[in-house]
């Protein structure tokens, strides 16, 4: 059990390290500018006439009854964009009678030169159904934007899209008064607001890891418990999840380097698993050094990193399509099954959490210094996780980039705490000291320069060891005798 002394410092050093790199992240992601950039664009007052040639549209301004296209234009797009995507948001007024509408379209797009001249055709007169799901609030009907159409892998920087909308009367007739169109591209400033963070989040890591691993060298392996082993791995591969090299492998577009952050961050999800299972089990047993149950530990954490791989894997090959997909509405088939896992996973980590904090309550006053600060910092780091969850995708193309910073700084801080928590303290060295003296070869070497010619001092205690043996059996004899004599009266 550790000294007052040694956990108050150690709490003094927690504290500190909360506030520094907890202010650091939470001014980071409360200053940090939005993930996409969006142009509200207006709408083509003339028609691009050869594009409209080519469709077989006429010229004219709209008219939900005999001229339902709608025309827009963008320049000075750069690669660093990395997407482009043409967004629309219907304005519905308070006398609908519905709040669901299915726009149907014809939706095609250009690459064009300064005349408007066609360079490239993307797309042309490709048939959408696009639904917009618009709830009640405060008496308000409100829609979320929806994408009619995007470009993948931007290339040229002028751009045209025509939107011919087949079903406009019958959506002027449900009480929609307008539509609003506007582009959306990923934000270059960002991008590089966001390569600074995850390089100084890089460089703590790389810092805390090492400085982690030097500390623990000075225990023994049998005074180091599993849960110092799995923050070992926690620190490494929170090296890599901080890895600052987003803007290259944005740029080069290849999935291999996301294929390497997708098993980055399954693997790290996969050790916290490990990490907390254990730990839960050991604060709640007093003696469980159980082999099986640590086997089906293992096997859990490892099937939770086979199902994330998976998951992360195809969501993210989704995204080099659609950057607004997301993991809980993607509709991929693989994805819908990893969802049904990712539920149930949720649902028997949170009950088995809850039988083995049970257990631990009774006894909650007994629990180590550790102990009981892993689980109060765990409890936060939990709630902060399903916050992400709740508000939306954990993803840069989030509208809400503070969810971002927060979703890198606040694992960062979790898992600098418990390399701060689980830090040797200064028994625990002394400890691991006194074994490593005592099996030191240095040891065994001052037992074996006894010159066993002179044997006078070792015979001398044998006879006294001796006497002190027979005085022994004759004060038990005394004794005996003495309680027979009592239970014969």
């Amino acid at each position: 059990m550790a000294t007052p002394g040694n956990t108050s410092g150690r709490s003094k050093l927690i504290w500190v390290v909360l506030l520094a790199l907890g202010g650091i992240v939470g001014f980071a992601g409360y200053n940090s500018p939005a993930a996409l950039q969006i142009q509200n664009n207006s709408l083509k007052p003339s028609c691009p006439q050869d594009i409209y040639t080519q469709l077989g549209y006429k010229c004219g301004e709209f008219d939900a009854v005999s001229n339902p296209v709608l025309s827009m234009e963008v320049e000075n797009i750069e690669r660093s964009h990395h997407f482009l995507a043409l967004q629309a948001l219907p304005i519905i007024s308070k006398e609908a009678t519905s709040h669901k509408f299915v726009f149907d379209l014809e939706v095609s797009s250009f690459v064009v030169g300064q005349s408007q001249n066609i360079l490239k055709t993307l797309s042309q007169k490709v048939i959408r159904k696009v639904t917009f799901d618009c709830p009640s609030v405060n008496g308000q009907i409100s829609c979320a934007p929806q994408t009619f159409e995007e470009v993948m892998g931007v290339t040229d920087s002028h751009y045209i899209f025509v939107v011919n909308i087949l079903n406009a009367n019958l959506i002027r007739e449900s009480k929609v008064e307008d539509i609003r169109l506007a582009f959306v591209t990923f934000s270059p400033i960002f991008e590089d607001y966001l390569t600074y963070f995850k390089w100084a989040l890089f460089v703590i890591a790389i810092v805390t890891a090492f400085f982690y691993q030097s500390r623990i060298s000075a225990l023994s392996s049998d005074l180091l418990s599993d849960q110092h082993k799995h923050i070992r791995l926690l620190g490494i591969t929170l090296i890599l999840f901080n890895e600052p090299f987003i803007k290259y492998t944005a740029m080069t577009g290849e999935f291999v380097f996301t294929a390497i952050t997708v098993v980055v961050i399954a693997a790290q999800t996969a050790i916290l698993t490990l990490f907390w299972f254990g730990f839960l089990q050991n604060a709640s047993a007093d003696e469980d050094k159980s082999p099986r149950t640590r086997g089906w530990i293992k096997l859990i954490a490892f099937v939770h990193f086979v199902v994330s791989t998976i998951s992360y894997g195809v969501l993210a090959s989704d995204q080099l399509q659609n950057p607004f997909t997301s993991l809980l509405d993607d509709p991929a088939p693989l994805l819908m099954l990893c969802r049904g896992y990712l539920y149930a996973f949720v649902a028997f980590t949170a009950i088995w959490s809850l039988i083995k904090l049970f257990q631990i309550l009774p006894k909650v006053s007994e629990l180590s210094w550790r102990n009981s600060n892993v689980l109060v910092f765990s409890f936060c780091y939990v709630v902060c996780y399903i916050f992400f969850m709740a508000t939306g995708n954990l993803q840069a193309t989030g509208l809400k980039s503070v969810r971002v910073i927060f979703l890198y700084g606040v694992t960062t801080l979790y898992t600098i705490i418990l390399q701060v928590m689980y830090l040797p303290l200064s028994d625990e060295v002394e400890e691991a000291g006194k074994r490593r003296s005592y099996d030191s070869p240095e040891q065994h070497h001052q037992y074996s320069d006894v010159n066993l010619d002179d044997m006078s001092g070792v015979a001398d205690d044998k006879q006294d060891n001796i006497q002190l043996r027979n005085a022994d059996k004759n004060r038990n004899r005394l004794e005996k005798t003495f309680d027979e004599d009592e239970v014969a009266i």
